[in-house]
């Protein structure tokens, strides 16, 4: 019953709404800057930009969605050979209407979902068709996935239909090894898709209230 009434007091203005994202994401590399440094290798940044999307109902002060995002590629070069990094995420999302005040509203939000990484090796060096067949093609694609929660705060401000967001949090992700798609890989740095995010967003829909 307290929860019922939580969800459904006074100014619960129920409805839903969904926008597209894009901000920054700061992650911890250093695993893998570690390795690519020994060989020779400038270090990846571990700030990217992210551009992602996400869509709520809103039930009373419960906020019940969910979303995703990637993140644009990282790239260093040493010599011919080109590493490119880039990942994304997603899942679903919990949220309560904890302050309003006109057409503001502020959720804090919890999610569950899964996320990773996507690094490609590449030589730039010309291969021969027949050496491409047999296997030889200069190019391994590696990944990691794992389990995703997080914990952040939405601040959204409607205006004639429109909403405009401003998101910020953190996503954590436990440790795993990085992999190849159809192949096992050995001795490769253990990773985690854990960090900090912002960002801002534009969309629309219907908040009552």
């Amino acid at each position: 019953m307290l929860l019922f009434l939580l969800a459904m007091g006074n100014d619960a203005p129920g409805g839903g709404f969904g926008y597209f994202t894009v901000g920054y994401f700061g992650a911890d590399i250093s695993a893998l800057n570690d390795v690519l440094e020994s060989r020779g290798f400038d270090r990846l940044s571990g700030r990217f930009i992210m551009r992602g999307g996400n869509g709520y109902g809103l039930i009373g002060r419960i906020l019940i969605g969910g979303g995703g995002f990637g993140l644009e590629e990282n790239t260093v070069r040493n010599g011919n050979t080109v590493i490119k990094l880039t990942g994304g995420g997603g899942g679903f999302e919990l949220g309560y209407l904890l302050f309003r005040s006109r057409d503001f509203f502020l959720f804090p939000r919890v999610s569950m979902g899964g996320g990773g990484w996507n690094l490609v090796i590449s030589s730039t060096d010309p291969v021969n068709f027949d050496d491409a067949l047999s296997g030889d093609y200069r190019e391994a694609k590696l990944e990691v996935g794992s389990y995703m929660l997080g914990a952040g705060l939405l601040l959204l401000y409607r205006y004639r239909g429109m909403v405009f967001t401003l998101s910020a949090g953190y996503n954590y992700t436990g440790r795993f090894y990085l992999n190849g798609r159809d192949y096992d890989v050995r001795n490769s740095p253990q990773m985690n898709f854990s960090g900090f995010y912002v960002n801002v967003g534009f969309g629309g829909g219907y908040i009552g209230g």
